[in-house]
């Protein structure tokens, strides 16, 4: 009896630690994501706020203020295990305020890491929810995740020209036959990522999607970090912060997938988590869900607006315009360190609100619309100011 508490003990322990080390990874991760991005959390930027509720806005002091009691109250829950829930709460009830004053501030790695949070909150009824019920609720989030990004990834648009633009500082030394290789290798990394999901939870091939993971960070920070295109640094934080969510949820773990389904039969928590990351995504498909609420990122699959007016208006917005057009990503890239949320509805918003700060200008507006399935479609929409 004494060894099999012992055992039992050890089991209990391991889970509180990979608890531990889920919400260092969470907070750490966030914290630098938002201090890469801070502009984008006030009013000192010129890329228009779309709320999420018509009109919705506190004002510049308020958001100042709910952004630092965010960062404050984080930072002193990493090392106040005492009060975390109250803090974690307090974090949370800032986040959506200050998101529904402007869903660009709605990133993916916002997503993410506020749903990892929710754990960890006074939201969730904690009665019965054990560390390994919240452990599994994360292996399904960051499971669906990899999963969605892949299949998002299965379009002309990836293959053709995202991925090639991806990987050009890599591929480019080696000439045609590196265009050739990586054209192919673009090919097969929809299904190589999304495979990844459905090997983390199966006992047989959980190391071989780690190594593989392993693999697809290393290719994406070369990519788009300093030695690649030195692009969105907002989100290399939260590629670190992923991957390592990866090892510290699923590294070691030797449950197999009938197990693991079995268990989730009491976990409520993770049943709203597979809703939400692994049925919810596919919504998108049909245009009934959000781009960046279904992991669509670097897919090519993206509406994108480009504004075109007066040089010296659109110089006054942003130093990346040039030749008389602004292009959206390029605007809030220079502005506050994020790309736009990438909806017709948030650019037509975003448009008419410059309309009206510049109303003497000539703006005109082109957005490029994808279909939202596997077949390349492309709708241009066309307005203007009037």
């Amino acid at each position: 009896m004494k060894k099999l508490a012992t055992k039992h003990y050890w089991i209990k322990l391991k889970n509180g630690k990979r608890l531990s080390f889920l919400y260092f990874v969470t907070v750490t991760g966030f914290l630098s994501s938002l201090l890469l991005t801070t502009d984008a959390w006030s009013e000192n930027r010129t890329y228009p706020l779309t709320p999420v509720i018509s009109n919705f806005s506190l004002g510049h002091t308020t958001q100042n203020s709910l952004f630092w009691i965010f960062i404050f109250t984080l930072t002193i829950s990493l090392i106040s295990k005492k009060y975390r829930r109250t803090l974690v709460s307090l974090s949370l009830i800032s986040l959506v305020i200050l998101v529904l004053m402007d869903v660009t501030r709605l990133q993916p790695w916002v997503f993410h890491y506020g749903a990892i949070l929710f754990s960890f909150s006074w939201f969730l009824n904690y009665k019965g929810v054990t560390n390994l019920n919240l452990l599994d609720t994360a292996r399904i989030v960051v499971g669906g995740i990899y999963f969605w990004s892949g299949v998002q990834k299965i379009n002309p648009y990836f293959i053709a020209y995202v991925f090639p633009w991806f990987t050009q500082k890599i591929w480019e030394p080696f000439g045609e036959t590196g265009a050739t290789l990586f054209v192919v290798l673009g090919m097969l990394v929809p299904f190589i990522e999304a495979s990844f999901a459905v090997g983390f939870f199966s006992k047989k091939y959980r190391s071989l999607s780690i190594v593989g993971a392993t693999s697809m960070i290393i290719l994406v920070l070369t990519a788009i970090g300093p030695l690649g295109h030195n692009w969105n640094s907002s989100v290399w934080p939260w590629n670190i912060g992923i991957f390592s969510m990866v090892i510290v949820l699923f590294f070691g773990a030797h449950f197999s997938f009938k197990e693991f389904l079995k268990r989730q039969r009491k976990n409520f928590v993770g049943i709203l988590a597979f809703l939400v990351f692994w049925i919810m995504p596919a919504g998108n498909l049909i245009g009934l869900t959000d781009h960046y609420l279904s992991w669509s990122l670097y897919t090519g699959k993206v509406p994108e607006a480009t504004m075109y007016g007066n040089m010296g208006l659109l110089k006054s917005l942003s130093n990346e315009a040039e030749d008389g057009s602004l292009l959206f990503s390029s605007w809030t890239m220079s502005d506050f360190n994020m790309v736009p949320y990438p909806e017709v509805r948030v650019f037509e918003n975003v448009f008419k609100q410059t309309c009206q700060q510049f109303p003497e200008q000539k703006l005109k507006l082109e957005i490029s619309n994808k279909d939202y399935g596997f077949i390349a479609k492309e709708e241009i929409l066309n307005y203007e100011c009037n």
